[in-house]
């Protein structure tokens, strides 16, 4: 259970959604970094979609004695010097490394500037 300093005027927690439609940018940094992802995120969206893969593990943000068990599990790698099995596959963190990402995004933008002109 959430603390109550959490919780606005209805009781609920503000940010808390049902599906999570953005990406977090940070994410794609944390990836392309190879650092393990710990994500509180809702079971469908784009976070939920990469936590099918090594180096993204998702809880849902209300699942208390989930995330304790993530932590514990995280710490315990990292304690035992195997934290490493946590990060991210080579095929996760090549599909974030900036110039593929930079690409993928000047192949979408540049027709929009043509027809600006």
């Amino acid at each position: 259970m959430w603390p109550r300093f959490f919780r606005d005027q209805r009781g609920e927690i503000p940010g808390i959604v049902e599906e999570g439609v953005f990406f977090p940018s940070k994410l794609g940094d944390y990836i392309s970094a190879r650092k393990p992802v710990l994500a509180l995120s809702p079971a469908v969206g784009c976070v939920a979609d990469l936590a099918t893969e090594r180096g993204v593990n998702r809880v849902g943000p209300s699942d208390t004695p989930a995330i304790a068990a993530a932590l514990v599990e995280m710490f315990d790698a990292f304690v035992e010097h195997r934290l490493e099995s946590y990060a991210p596959s080579d095929l996760l963190v090549s599909r974030h490394e900036g110039n593929r990402v930079i690409g993928e995004f000047l192949n979408v933008v540049s027709p929009l500037t043509l027809k600006a002109r």
